[in-house]
Formats: structure tokens, sequence, C-alpha cells
């Protein structure tokens, strides 16, 4: 009876240790979402403002939200320990996305539309998303990585450290790139494109723009491809 009662108790305390915290919260409308220290991040456009957080570390996520910026960090002692847990956003839309130290930002499950989009990574963090916009600029830096899906007018990529930029089903009409000590870039255009490579770095354009403007400065490499074959 004593060892049954001293197991029961050592299951109790197992489940309490292993439990997930939960929250939810109503946010205000924003614009500016800024995530960092590792935490994961899904955005679903919707007509409401809501936030919810799920995972072991759910209550140790901070949120700042001023002027219409979302800043998610985990809280003092935590720093960098944000994939025990992760964040889905419910927001209309945003129009500047800004991911750092190992974050990972999502919009795969609905269309992300606006008429400007920036997007901003550095220190390893990871953004995808499908997107609708007429004007997109990108930077990745410091081994971050971008993937865009969807169409824009135009697309402005400066990549550098490291940084890459995928691009490829993203189908723009007129693209600026600038790729810097080793960075991959990945891209489609219709119309022009005017790319540049310094000290190292590789882009890859797709869509066989009509125009081209291309440079290499101190090293890097440029490809123009059509179907699948490098001119």
């Amino acid at each position: 009876m004593k060892n049954t009662v001293v197991l029961f108790f050592m299951l109790i305390g197992l489940g309490v240790i292993g439990a997930k915290a939960q929250v939810n919260m109503q946010i205000n409308e924003i614009n500016t979402l800024e995530v960092t220290d590792r935490i994961w991040v899904t955005v679903v456009p919707s007509d409401r403002n809501e936030l919810q957080i799920e995972g072991e570390l759910a209550d140790k996520v901070e949120t700042i939200i001023t002027n219409k910026e979302l800043r998610l960090k985990m809280k003092a002692g935590y720093y960098l320990k944000g994939n025990q847990a992760s964040v889905i956003i419910y927001t209309p839309t945003v129009s500047k996305i800004i991911a750092r130290k190992g974050a990972e930002v999502n919009f795969e499950e609905e269309t992300l539309k606006n008429a400007r989009l920036d997007i901003f990574a550095n220190e390893g963090a990871k953004i995808r998303a499908k997107i609708d916009a007429q004007q997109v600029e990108v930077e990745s830096n410091t081994g971050s990585v971008i993937d865009l899906l969807g169409t824009t007018q135009e697309l402005t990529v400066n990549n550098t450290a490291g940084g890459s930029f995928f691009g490829k089903d993203l189908k723009a009409e007129r693209a600026l790139i600038r790729t810097n000590a080793g960075g991959k870039t990945e891209i489609y255009a219709t119309e022009s494109a005017d790319v540049q490579t310094r000290a190292g770095g590789v882009i890859d354009v797709y869509g066989e723009p009509k125009q081209r403007t291309h440079k290499r400065i101190a090293g890097g490499k440029i490809n123009f491809i059509k179907n699948d074959q490098t001119l």
C-alpha cells in the first residue's frame, strides 16, 4: 500500500512537470511584428486580433505592444529558450516583419496581402510567407533564411554575411538584388533584374527578365537560368 501511494504521487508530480502552459489574449491592431529568442510564430490573416501561446515556457514569453508594433521575446532568465513555446497570431495584416536570434515566423496558411512589405531576418532567424504585394524589401544576414512565394511588382533584396533569400516561387516584375560576403539568393523576375555580388555570394535569376544588369565585385557568382539550365 505504501509503495502504491508513493507511485501515485510520483505520477502526479510527473504530470505537473510535463504540463504545457497556455496563454490567450486579445491584442490591439498591429502593423509591425518583431520576434526574437528562438520563438516559433505562426501568423494567420484574420479579421480578429488575438494571440495564443502554448508550450512549456508559454508563460515566459513577454509581449510588448507599442504604437501598433508587437514584440515577442523571452523574459529574463529564459533568453534563447523560445523553442519551448509556440505562438499563433491572428491579425488582419502586417506590413513589417523582423526576426532575430533564431526565431521562426511562418505565414503559410493564408496569403499575406499589403501594398508594401518589409521583411528582415538576422542572427539565424527564419521567415517563410506566401505574399501578395506591390513592393517588397528583404534583408537577410548572419545565417538567416527568408523564403517567399506569391507575387509582387517590385522586389529589393539585400543579403550579407551568409544570409539567404529563396524567392524562385515569388513572381516579381522588377528586382534589385545585392548579395555580399557569402549570401545566397534565388529570384524570379520577368521585366528587369539588377543584380550584384560583392566579396562572394551567389545569385540565381529565373524568369528570363527582359532587361538584365549584373556586376561582380571581388568574387561571387551570378546565374541567369532558363528551363533549369544556366545561361
